[in-house]
C-alpha cells in the first residue's frame, strides 16, 4: 500500500497542527492562498500562508477541501487529473455524488457519512469513476480541521490513484493461487521452516495425509517426533550439517503417520538467508514409499514454482511423478522435467504446447483418451484418469498414467486450466500383462480339465448304464427267491461294483466343480426326517450284514420340516455313515441328531471300528488320501469322500469335523449346517414319532405306471433294448429311433397315423443329427411336445444347455428307474392334457 500518511504530513506540517489534514468547508473564491488565509492561525507569517498553498496547489496527489457538511471549496490540479473535472466543476458538490459509482463499496461510503458528521477523520480505499467513464481506485485520507478554539471549519481529503497497484497485487494473487493450486493437486508438500525456532513457518495441506492435524506441524520439535526412530539422528545431523554451509541438500527417510503407519519421504531442501540474517529452509516433502520399495533410484531435477515472498521452491530431479499444468483454451502445456524425461525429451525440446502430448499419444489409445477427458470436462467423473502409450524419443512406447482435475473454468462452465500428475507405469502394464496371460493358461488348462473330465464321465457312464441296468433287469427278471443262490450273489456283485465305480466317478466330478468354484447350494424347504431315515436305511444293510448295529438317537426336538440342500446334506450324511460301515467290523454304530435352538442341523456318527492314528488324522481331509494306505487295498474308495464332505458343508456354512478318535476303539464325526426351520412345521422329540411318520409316507406313495406313446432316441443298441425295456415294463408303448433325423421321420409318420407321442426320450451325443438340433428343431416345430434329455454328460452345464436347446426334464446315465420312471410319467400325463385343452 501507498505511504499516504508521508504525503499527509507534509500538508499536515505546512497548515499547521491545529489544521492538519482538512477540509471541510470549501474555497468559494480567492484562490488557495486566500482559503490557506483565513483558515491559518492570525499569527502565521505571510510567507508561511504562501508556502502552505504552493505545497497544496502542486502536489501530484489530489487534494480536495469542503466546509464542515462535505461541500467542496476547493480542489487542485492534482484531484482535476485524477477525476477528470476541472476544480470549478467541483465546486459546491458533494465528490462522493459526483465520483462514486456502482463499483462503489456501499460500507466505505456509508463509514466516510460517518466521520464526516461526526467531525473525525477517515482512510481507507474505494472505487470512483471519472468524468469520462474510467473506474479507478483511490487510497483517501480524510482529516477534519479546527479553528484554535477547536470549532470545526471543514475537511480536507488527500486521495492517490491506485488502480495500477491493485491490480498488480491481484495479479500476482491470481499466481501464487495457480502455483498453489498444482502444489495442492499433487502429492507433494511443500514447506517453509525456521531452524531458530525448531518449527515450520508453513506447510501445505497435504500434509493432512499423514494424519496429524495441520496446527500439530507448527509446534516446535514436531519435525523430529515424525521422523522414524531409526532415521531420526541421522536425518537431522544431515540437515544441521548442510544448513551450517548453507549448502542445499536432499534427505531421504522414513516418517511414522499418526496411525503408526510408515511412508518413506525425499525431502528437498533450498537454504537461503533472510534480510534480517536468519536462516530459513524451503523445500518439498515426497511420498517414495513404492519407488523405495521397489528400488528404484531417483534424481533431482529442479522446476521452480515461485509464490509470493518465495515461500517454496519446487525444484527437484529424478521423481518418479511428471507434473502437468495445461490450458485447453490457450492451448499451453507447462511441465516438469520429469514429465519429460518419461518420452526421452528435455525441456528445451518442447514447445509447451497440447501438441508436446497429443502428437505422442499411441494412435489406438487416442480415443479412449480423449473420452476420459471428455467425461470429467463434462462432470461425470470428478477425477481424470487415463493409461495409454505415449511414444518415447527412441521410437518405442512408454506406458503412462494420467491423473488430473480441473481447476478453472469460465463463465460457460467450460475447462480453462487443468492440472495432474503422469507416472511410468511401463513395468506395471508388463507386469498385468503377464498376469492375463497366466490367467489364460489357467483357464484353458481349467477347460481342457473340464472337457476331460465330462469325456471321462460319459465314456464311463455309457456303459455303466447298461451294467447297472442289465444287472436290475436280471434281479427283477422272473421269481428273485427261486434263483440260485450264486446266481444272486453274482448279480449283487456286479450291482455293488457298478455303484462303487459310479460314487468314484460322482466324487471326481463334484471335487472338480468345487476347485471351479461351479458347484452351488440350493437351499429348498425338506423333510428332515424322511431325509435321516433314508440314508440311516441305506447304511443299515450295509451294517447288518457284518453283524453292525445301526442305532438313531434324537436328541432334543427336531424340525420336521426346515429350508437345507437335501441333496449335499444327504451325500455328506451318506459319506459319514457309509465310512463308518465300511470300516466296523463289531460293535455299532450310533447316528445322533439335534438341532440346538432349532437354527442348525447337528448330526454325529460315531463307531467302534479301528481308530485313527495321529499321521492319518493330519491328512483325512486331503484329497485322494486316506488314514493309511492298506485302507485303500483292503476297503477300497478313492479317499476323495471326507474331503468333499467337509467342503460341501463349508459351502451350505457349516462344517464337517473329527470329534475324537482312539486306536482299536472307534471314531465320532459330526456334521453342522445352518438350517431355517418352515413356518408352521412341527417337531420331533422321539424316534417312534419320526419312524411312524416316514413309514406312513412310504405307504402312501403309488407305483408309477406309463400309460402312453414314448420315442426314444438313441444310438447305442445296448442302451436301446436296456431303457426300451425299462418303459416296456412300466406300461408305455415305445419306439426307437437311432438319431434325431429319423426322431424327426418317426414323429412325423406317427403324427400321419393320427397317433403322437406324448414324450420324445433322447440321448444328446449321436451321429447325423444330436440330440440338442433335435430338441431345437422340435421346439420350432411341435413346441407341445415334451423332449427330455438323457445324456451321460454330468456336469451342471450339461444340464443347462440341454434346458437352453429346448428340453424340458434332464436325466443322466446310468439310469435311476425310478427317477426315469418318474419324469417320463410326469411330461406324459402334461402332454396328453395339452392335446385335449387344444
Amino acid at each position: 500500500m501507498w505511504a499516504l500518511p508521508g504525503a499527509a504530513a507534509i500538508v499536515a506540517t505546512s497548515l499547521g497542527a491545529s489544521s492538519a489534514w482538512v477540509a471541510a468547508s470549501a474555497l468559494l473564491g480567492g484562490g488557495v492562498a486566500g482559503w490557506i488565509a483565513r483558515r491559518s492561525r492570525r499569527d502565521t507569517p505571510p510567507i508561511d500562508i504562501q508556502r502552505r498553498a504552493l505545497i497544496a496547489e502542486s502536489t501530484t496527489l489530489g487534494v480536495v477541501m469542503t466546509d464542515r457538511n462535505g461541500v467542496v471549496e476547493w480542489a487542485n490540479e492534482g484531484f482535476a487529473r485524477l477525476s477528470g473535472y476541472r476544480p470549478e466543476e467541483l465546486i459546491g458538490t458533494k465528490p462522493g455524488k459526483v465520483l462514486q459509482c456502482e463499483k462503489s463499496d456501499p460500507k466505505t461510503i456509508q463509514a466516510i457519512g460517518q466521520a464526516l458528521r461526526a467531525g473525525q477523520s477517515f482512510s481507507g480505499e474505494i472505487w470512483n469513476r471519472t468524468k469520462q467513464g474510467r473506474d479507478y481506485i483511490i487510497s483517501i485520507e480524510i482529516q477534519p480541521l479546527h479553528d484554535h478554539d477547536g470549532e470545526l471549519l471543514g475537511f480536507v481529503a488527500l486521495e492517490l490513484d491506485v488502480t495500477e497497484q491493485r491490480q498488480m497485487e491481484n495479479e500476482l494473487g491470481v499466481s501464487e493461487r495457480r502455483m498453489r493450486d498444482l502444489v495442492e493437486k499433487t502429492n507433494l508438500i511443500v514447506w517453509e521452516y525456521e531452524p531458530e525456532h525448531d518449527r515450520f513457518r508453513y506447510i501445505s495441506p497435504q500434509a493432512e495425509r499423514l494424519g496429524f492435524e495441520t496446527q500439530r506441524w507448527y509446534e516446535p520439535g514436531f519435525f523430529s517426533e515424525v521422523i522414524h526412530e531409526d532415521d531420526r539422528e541421522r536425518t537431522l545431523c544431515a540437515c544441521a550439517e548442510a544448513t551450517k554451509r548453507e549448502e542445499d541438500h536432499e534427505l531421504t527417510y522414513r516418517m511414522r503417520c499418526k496411525d503408526g503407519s510408515i511412508v518413506w519421504i525425499r525431502d528437498m531442501v533450498r537454504v537461503t538467508r533472510e534480510a534480517s540474517g536468519s536462516v530459513l529452509l524451503r523445500g518439498v516433502f515426497i511420498d517414495i514409499t513404492e519407488q523405495k520399495e521397489t528400488e528404484l533410484e531417483l534424481e533431482a531435477v529442479s522446476e521452480s514454482a515461485r509464490v509470493e515472498a518465495e515461500r517454496a521452491d519446487l525444484a527437484f530431479a529424478g521423481a518418479s511423478i511428471g507434473l502437468w499444468d495445461w490450458r485447453p483454451q490457450s492451448d499451453q502445456l507447462i511441465v516438469n522435467a520429469c514429465w519429460a524425461e518419461m518420452i526421452g525429451a528435455s525441456l528445451e525440446e518442447l514447445k509447451g504446447q497440447t501438441s508436446d502430448w497429443l502428437d505422442r499419444l499411441h494412435p489406438e489409445d487416442a480415443e479412449m483418451t480423449r473420452a476420459a477427458l471428455d467425461d470429467h470436462f463434462e462432470g461425470k467423473v470428478a477425477i481424470y484418469e487415463a493409461t495409454f502409450r505415449a511414444r518415447h524419443r527412441d521410437g518405442h512406447w512408454v506406458w503412462t498414467r494420467a491423473r488430473g482435475k480441473v481447476v478453472e473454468r469460465d463463465e460457460a462452465g467450460a475447462p480453462v486450466r487443468m492440472v495432474g500428475i503422469q507416472m511410468d507405469e511401463t513395468h506395471v502394464v508388463e507386469r498385468e500383462r503377464e498376469l492375463e496371460r497366466l490367467r489364460l493358461d489357467a483357464e484353458a488348462a481349467n477347460r481342457s480339465k473340464s472337457e476331460f473330465l465330462a469325456n471321462m464321465s460319459h465314456e464311463i457312464r455309457t456303459p455303466l448304464t447298461a451294467i447297472l441296468g442289465y444287472a436290475d433287469l436280471l434281479h427283477d427278471d422272473g421269481d428273485i427267491s427261486r434263483a440260485p443262490e450264486r446266481r444272486v450273489e453274482m448279480i449283487e456283485t456286479i450291482r455293488s461294483a457298478g455303484q462303487h465305480l459310479l460314487t468314484v466317478i460322482n466324487d471326481i466330478l463334484d471335487l472338480s466343480k468345487i476347485e471351479a468354484e461351479r458347484l452351488t447350494i440350493d437351499p429348498v424347504e425338506s423333510d428332515i426326517v424322511d431325509l435321516i431315515n433314508g440314508v440311516a436305511s441305506l447304511a443299515r444293510s450295509q451294517a447288518e450284514g457284518k453283524g453292525v448295529q445301526l442305532d438313531i438317537v434324537l436328541e432334543g426336538p427336531i424340525p420336521c420340516r426346515a429350508r437345507i440342500d437335501p441333496t449335499r446334506v444327504r451325500q455328506v450324511m451318506v459319506n459319514l455313515l457309509g465310512n463308518a460301515a465300511k470300516f466296523t467290523e463289531a460293535g455299532s454304530i450310533q447316528l445322533r441328531v439335534a438341532s440346538p435352538r432349532l437354527n442348525s442341523l447337528r448330526i454325529e456318527v460315531e463307531d467302534t471300528g479301528p481308530g485313527i492314528d495321529r499321521a492319518g488324522v493330519d491328512k483325512l481331509f486331503q484329497p485322494f488320501s486316506q488314514a493309511d494306505g492298506t485302507v485303500t487295498r483292503r476297503f477300497g474308495g478313492s479317499g476323495l469322500g471326507l474331503s468333499i464332505s467337509r467342503r460341501l458343508a463349508e459351502l451350505m456354512g457349516g462344517s464337517v469335523t473329527l470329534l475324537w478318535t482312539v486306536l482299536g476303539e472307534g471314531s465320532c464325526f459330526a456334521l453342522e449346517v445352518p438350517v431355517e426351520v418352515a413356518e408352521g412345521s412341527a417337531t420331533f422329540e422321539s424316534l417312534e414319532d419320526a419312524v411312524s411318520s416316514a413309514e406312513t409316507k412310504v405307504k402312501a406313495t403309488p407305483a408309477l405306471n406309463l400309460e402312453g406313446s414314448i420315442l426314444l432316441v438313441e444310438d447305442g443298441p445296448v442302451n436301446q433294448r436296456l431303457i426300451g425295456s425299462i418303459l416296456k415294463r412300466a406300461g408305455a408303448r415305445v419306439t426307437i429311433a437311432g438319431h434325431g433325423q429319423e426322431a424327426l421321420d418317426e414323429i412325423s409318420a406317427a403324427s400321419g397315423r393320427g397317433e403322437p407321442f406324448d414324450v420324445v426320450l433322447s440321448d444328446m451325443q449321436m451321429p447325423v443329427m444330436d440330440g440338442y438340433t433335435l430338441a431345437r428343431t422340435l421346439k420350432t416345430r411341435l413346441p407341445e411336445l415334451p423332449v427330455i434329455a438323457l445324456t451321460a454328460h454330468a456336469m451342471a452345464e450339461d444340464e443347462q444347455r440341454c434346458m437352453d436347446a429346448g428340453c424340458v426334464g434332464y436325466a443322466t446315465k446310468p439310469i435311476d428307474r425310478e427317477e426315469l420312471l418318474s419324469i417320463c410319467q410326469r411330461f406324459m400325463v402334461a402332454s396328453r392334457q395339452s392335446r385335449k385343452a387344444g
